[in-house]
């Protein structure tokens, strides 16, 4: 069996044990989780500085399905519950399917989701519009660029049976607020992106979910391979203003810090499918969700 199809499996038997009611639970005890909160395939947490809260996207079904079953969950930083389904689909006006990466760019809440991006403005979270795109098969990660504009990854999947299979649409975007976008870098041979993060000065950083790289790429879409993390199947990623760069794994069910020296560290571990990664930066944590046990894990980066 080739790595893809094992991962594939380990995938939807977790799905098929959260069906069934199994909790799927390791978090350490020095973490705050969030747990029997609503949450229901929790994929993405994001910080609104402004109004001091985490915005959780949840797919509520397959990751690859157009069901119109995702909604965006509000928290509060202490832990509480605002509104689990604070953004939901509107018939007539939007529909939220299986929805991944958020990003906050100047005063717009973008909401990756499979074939299309969101657009609310904050803090209502009113519609603003949703943008389809040509070509793509399931946009997952997000992250802002400036004011107007966001990066989403195409992570190059299609659901095939009762698993998943390349789609051959590996690729990064650049998307406006006016609803027009551009390609960064498109290639079959990527590695399936998932997680992205802009740093700045022209500095993107990538994860890869199916070949387990991190890389660094320009908006050029010139790449530069960096250090793999010690287990792969990789899903989030930050950069701190330290300059370590963080990226979940789901194979080593386990956080890493890519040190400034180059070599790794393990940040957090024992946590299970920890998905794309999010930052508060004023209370200096880290936010990640776990999606297969409906779980968001608030981890104390310290001062």
């Amino acid at each position: 069996m080739d790595t893809l199809s094992a991962h594939s499996l380990r995938v939807f038997f977790r799905f098929a044990l959260l069906v069934l009611g199994v909790s799927l639970n390791t978090a350490k005890a020095d973490n705050l989780t969030l747990w029997d909160a609503g949450f229901l395939v929790p994929e993405s947490v994001e910080y609104y500085a402004e109004g001091d809260v985490y915005f959780v996207s949840n797919v509520n079904g397959h990751p690859l399905v157009l069901d119109g079953n995702g909604f965006i969950s509000k928290v509060s930083s202490s832990g509480r519950v605002i509104e689990t389904s604070w953004l939901r689909s509107k018939p007539g006006s939007y529909t939220l399917h299986a929805p991944k990466g958020l990003a906050i760019a100047g005063n717009n809440l973008y909401v990756a989701d499979l074939r299309e991006v969101h657009v609310f403005s904050l803090p209502e979270g009113n519609h603003v519009r949703t943008i389809p795109m040509e070509g793509v098969s399931v946009l997952n990660g997000a992250t802002p660029i400036d004011n107007e504009s966001i990066i989403v990854t195409d992570t190059g999947y299609k659901k095939q049976g009762e698993g998943i299979a390349p789609s051959g649409t590996d690729a990064l975007y650049r998307v406006w607020q006016d609803g027009s976008y551009e390609v960064i870098a498109m290639d079959d041979a990527m590695g399936h992106p998932n997680g992205v993060f802009y740093a700045g000065d022209n500095e993107i950083l990538v994860v890869t979910f199916g070949s387990s790289e991190l890389f660094r790429m320009d908006m050029s879409g010139a790449r530069t391979n960096l250090a793999k993390p010690p287990k792969g199947t990789l899903d989030g990623v930050e950069k701190l203003a330290d300059g370590r760069i963080l990226v979940s794994s789901w194979e080593g069910d386990a956080i890493y810090a890519l040190e400034t020296d180059g070599s790794y560290t393990t940040l957090v571990s024992d946590i299970e499918d920890p998905a794309d990664l999010g930052l508060d930066s004023e209370q200096n944590r880290l936010l990640i969700p776990l999606t297969n046990s409906d779980q968001i894990v608030i981890h104390e980066l310290g001062r």
